[in-house]
């Protein structure tokens, strides 16, 4: 993708978007094919903080997608009756069918990352978890589930220009002072939690 370096931003952004439309078409092709076919399943799994573009991203890669063959599940506090079965239970429940294409707007990958920064269960139980996780993936891939995964990633600036632009309209600069002071007080210790969490999960794959 090239652009005229006297206006880099905004011939960027037009670049990327011919050549997003592109790909949008193919993928709406490939989805049509994946649908007919029906061996397999898709899960794309999408991971990142508050405000890092995940429902925009869904919004616009699957804008020309079946929506009778995608499915959204976005993973929220569990309710009483998900915290009354096993971690993993309501990831299962929200598979997709073969043929069909799962996302995940945050995923099981929640129950070793943020009940760790909020010390919410004892290292007995979250450490287990990370091979519990390796083997339920890898159940879902030797029975046709393609799993596919995205950490969206945004600096801590980033993060508050997009939350400043949330909020300017309400004018609650209240929740800008709190959020920003627990990204502060967790920001490193997500970055290392985060950090083991794909390590883990690199070295099943190996």
């Amino acid at each position: 993708i090239c652009y005229d370096l006297r206006f880099p931003e905004l011939f960027r952004k037009l670049a990327l978007e011919g050549a997003t439309d592109g790909l949008l078409t193919r993928l709406s092709d490939l989805q049509q094919a994946f649908h007919a076919d029906g061996r397999r399943a898709l899960l794309l799994v999408l991971q990142g903080r508050d405000a890092s573009g995940k429902d925009g991203a869904i919004k616009q890669v699957f804008a020309g997608v079946d929506p009778a063959s995608c499915q959204v599940f976005a993973f929220k506090a569990p309710s009483s009756e998900e915290l009354d079965h096993d971690f993993l239970w309501r990831t299962h429940l929200a598979l997709p069918e073969r043929g069909r294409i799962g996302i995940f707007n945050r995923s099981h990958y929640e129950d070793v990352l943020v009940v760790r920064v909020h010390d919410l269960v004892p290292k007995a139980v979250w450490s287990k978890r990370y091979a519990q996780i390796n083997d339920f993936e890898r159940m879902l891939s030797e029975n046709g589930v393609t799993i596919l995964k995205f950490f969206l990633h945004i600096s801590r600036e980033e993060l508050k220009e997009r939350l400043l632009e949330r909020l300017h309209e309400q004018g609650n600069t209240i929740i800008l002072v709190t959020h920003e002071h627990d990204i502060a007080a967790h920001a490193h210790r997500i970055i290392h939690i985060r950090d083991g969490m794909v390590e883990r999960d690199e070295k099943v794959r190996e």
